[in-house]
């Protein structure tokens, strides 16, 4: 049976492509694949992130370390959990990330003995992965963080594009990921897949308990780049319920007194589980991500699954990949994206 090596820079289940990788992971267990993964993380990470995976088959990368002594790099400036934003990075901070990576990537090598592996992130990490598995097949799927990644940290691109453009294979979200993915990468058109993506309809897709009821929901991670701000102010006459944990460092805290300031209106959920965002979803009319970056959002999927209606910004990923007749049916509403 083939043998799957997954590698996430970032800590499973606290992001998008975190539930995406726990999806694929679910999916490869169905089929009977042999699977390990390497991902990113702060001392106790563990697979119960990543289930059915055992902790034998999970190897972390652990931040902050001796080796590393900072917090996991996140693939956004602002994650659910104390992160080192790329950008700020010293030259001899980006060596230790990489040295503590490739000595963990070493080591699965030798035991694991992949058949193919599977990295997430156009970045840092996926290129050091085609350095150590030179000889082993290598897909890679954007998630369109890395884009933003190499505006913010155009310094680092030497360290990731020679790498990127020796996949095997690269899959993207959204028909827009493909240009960009060409013109910012340089990467070959035969190399792209478009895959799009999905959400767990065991999960989600239950019809609609909402009754009637103008309720306004947003699900993610409460910060700039979501647009929370702009989300409260432009609902100040309504209720709305935000589902998801705050985002680290000055942007997080900004959040959380901008809700404290909007009062009862503002119900802050924190962190769910997925069938807890579910029931949740179950009870909205209308579902908003006013975000100012985006690829293709699971949110907004998962959302739609469970009968709400989207308001959702027109960004040029999410643009190219939502229907035309979904549109014009009602169900997603796209507003011109704010300027940044």
């Amino acid at each position: 049976m083939t043998r799957v090596l997954h590698i996430l820079s970032q800590r499973p289940g606290r992001s998008g492509s975190g539930v995406f990788l726990a999806a694929m992971v679910r999916e490869a267990a169905r089929r009977g694949y042999t699977q390990h993964a390497i991902v990113g993380g702060p001392p106790g990470t563990s697979a119960s992130e990543l289930p059915p995976l055992r902790d034998d088959e999970l190897s972390p990368i652990i931040f902050p370390s001796d080796e590393a002594p900072f917090p996991v790099p996140g693939n956004s400036d602002v994650m659910p959990y104390p992160t080192t934003v790329f950008s700020r990075m010293s030259e001899g901070e980006v060596d230790q990330y990489l040295a503590a990576s490739r000595r963990v990537m070493r080591r699965v090598r030798e035991t694991f003995k992949p058949d193919i592996v599977h990295t997430h992130h156009l970045w840092l990490m996926t290129a050091l992965a085609r350095d150590v598995f030179d000889d082993i097949p290598i897909v890679a799927t954007s998630h369109n963080a890395e884009l933003r990644q190499m505006i913010k940290a155009p310094h680092l691109a030497p360290r990731v594009v020679p790498g990127v453009q020796k996949l095997d294979r690269i899959c993207v979200l959204t028909p827009q990921s493909i240009d960009d993915t060409k013109e910012v990468f340089g990467v070959e058109d035969n190399k792209i897949a478009l895959t799009g993506a999905g959400f767990d309809q065991e999960v989600f897709g239950q019809r609609p308990t909402a009754n009637g009821q103008r309720l306004i929901s947003f699900v993610g991670r409460l910060s700039t780049p979501k647009g929370i701000p702009f989300l409260i102010e432009a609902t100040k006459d309504q209720q709305i319920t935000l589902i998801g944990a705050s985002g680290s460092g000055e942007d997080g805290q900004r959040m959380d007194e901008l809700v404290h300031a909007a009062g009862a209106r503002v119900v802050h959920t924190g962190a769910k589980q997925p069938h807890e965002v579910a029931e949740l979803l179950r009870h909205t009319s209308v579902f908003v991500l006013p975000s100012l970056f985006e690829g293709l959002p699971l949110t907004m999927l998962e959302a739609l699954a469970s009968g709400c209606r989207a308001v959702v910004s027109a960004l040029p990923t999410i643009a190219s990949w939502v229907p035309a007749s979904w549109r014009e049916r009602g169900y997603v509403e796209l507003v011109p994206p704010l300027a940044t």
